[in-house]
């Protein structure tokens, strides 16, 4: 076995590879901590140049060689342990920036997620690849290191990939009491969709007009439903009639549907039918509480809620969309681009960028207001029209794991041409590991403003 003493360096143009038939142990010499497990180096095997190498002085029974070269490293990060420890070393950084951990690149150094930086467009993170490949635990250890810096984090779990026994126990532990959990089948939704809100304008607080709520919640049950706008003009005239003669507090969907009844256009019946569907599965309560917008922001906290039990995706639909808009409301009356909050969606095949939707408001408008959007699916291409995909494009962050899709592998591919980095292979990662690609900084306060790396998502520790 060799003993290398390495000097870390950025390769130049391509990289000159040895072939050594042997096992190596690459030392980093720069910081004495980390291992790296070189296996079956074969030069063949990175003729596209990686990018990044290790420039190395080989020591073989003591006796320094005269010969300096170059040894790629790429296949041993991809062959690295899943989700390697990390040992944080200082990082000198400005005031205002809060420097959230994201994992380790193919030299083992810490990046991180400037959050708060004036030179960033958003924080909004997106994560795409296959089922299985670290997407759940990477969002869990993107909500851990949020709560570190005292952000706090909203979970919408439409197909229970955070149950409440499968969460990664250092995951718990280290959330403690600042994790909490809604299961929504059981203890159903606090939100009314026809309560009064109230707004702040120049600097003073007016309460919504009839016509204000009858036209968020005709939105609102539009888009769950997916109603045509005859249908949701259909609906606005109804809530309209009720407001005429209830209070708001008091209005239920059942009620809503009674009074559609009384409407004979096609229109109003086909709505009817689709809102009844929803007013009979009982997910809102009859006490006309209303969502505590308080509670969940509490600094460091994290709220999961969970649609487990709930099969039909118009029912998951509605109830994403209701939290969405809550949070959204909240946002736009107390929130701050200097003191964010996560909002966390699992799968958003269920609940799309859409256009007037509230996720899409979040995606283009949230940074004003502190809104730091996260969400994962396992495929783009082919599941989202073109106006969806210039929404999720607004996401200024984007993590990709290894996807067996093919149009999907050469979409991404066609994303990242543009970047010297992107020939590291989308299709040779393994679990816990990405290729990530957005604004960066690094633990020696470098900024990058848009750089891809390949990443290694770290333990969650407790």
């Amino acid at each position: 076995m060799w003993l290398i003493k390495t000097e870390l360096v950025q390769a130049v143009g391509r990289a000159r590879l040895l072939r050594y038939d042997c096992t190596v142990k690459l030392y980093e010499s720069l910081s004495k901590h980390y291992l790296l497990n070189i296996l079956d180096c074969d030069g063949c095997l990175y003729r596209n140049n990686s990018g990044l190498a290790a420039k190395i002085s080989v020591q073989v029974n003591g006796n320094k060689s005269k010969r300096s070269s170059w040894i790629a490293i790429r296949r041993s990060f991809m062959e690295s342990p899943l989700y390697l420890p990390v040992i944080e070393e200082s990082c000198s950084i400005d005031k205002n920036i809060k420097p959230m951990l994201l994992g380790n690149d193919i030299l083992m150094k810490s990046i991180y997620l400037p959050i708060g930086s004036p030179e960033v467009n958003n924080n909004h993170i997106g994560l795409t690849g296959d089922n299985g490949m670290g997407k759940s635990y990477t969002t869990l250890s993107i909500v851990n290191e949020l709560s570190k810096q005292e952000i706090s984090s909203v979970i919408i779990d439409s197909e229970n990939s955070f149950a409440e026994n499968t969460l990664e126990k250092a995951f718990i532990s280290s959330m403690g009491e600042n994790l909490e959990r809604i299961n929504v089948y059981e203890n159903k939704i606090p939100i009314n969709i026809f309560e009064r809100q109230k707004f702040y304008l120049s600097s003073k607080v007016y309460d919504e007009k009839d016509s204000d709520i009858a036209a968020r919640s005709s939105h609102l049950l539009g888009r769950a439903c997916k109603l045509s706008e005859k249908q949701i003009n259909a609906v606005y005239r109804a809530v309209i009639r009720l407001l005429d003669y209830t209070s708001d507090e008091v209005i239920t969907l059942m009620a809503l549907c009674d009074e559609l009844e009384e409407d004979s256009s096609e229109e109003a019946d086909v709505a009817k039918g689709r809102i009844l569907q929803i007013a009979t599965a009982d997910v809102f309560r009859e006490d006309g509480t209303s969502f505590s917008r308080c509670r969940h922001f509490e600094a460091g906290k994290c709220l999961i809620f969970s649609l487990a039990g709930f099969q039909s995706d118009l029912l998951k639909r509605m109830i994403a969309e209701c939290i969405l808009q809550d949070l959204w409301s909240y946002a736009k009356n107390h929130g701050a681009k200097d003191n964010p909050f996560a909002v966390v969606i699992d799968e958003i095949e269920i609940i799309p960028p859409t256009r007037n939707s509230t996720f899409a408001n979040l995606l283009t408008l949230g940074r004003k207001f502190g809104v730091m959007c996260i969400w994962n699916t396992t495929l783009i291409k082919g599941k989202f029209d073109d106006y969806e995909l210039v929404n999720l494009n607004q996401t200024a962050t984007r993590l990709f794991f290894k996807t067996s899709d093919p149009d999907e592998h050469r979409y991404i591919e066609q994303c990242l041409k543009n970047y010297k980095e992107s020939h590291f292979g989308l299709q040779k990662l393994k679990k816990g590991c990405c290729l990530a690609r957005g604004p960066f900084m690094s633990d020696s306060n470098t900024l990058y403003e848009d750089k891809l790396f390949l990443l290694n998502i770290p333990e969650i520790k407790d």
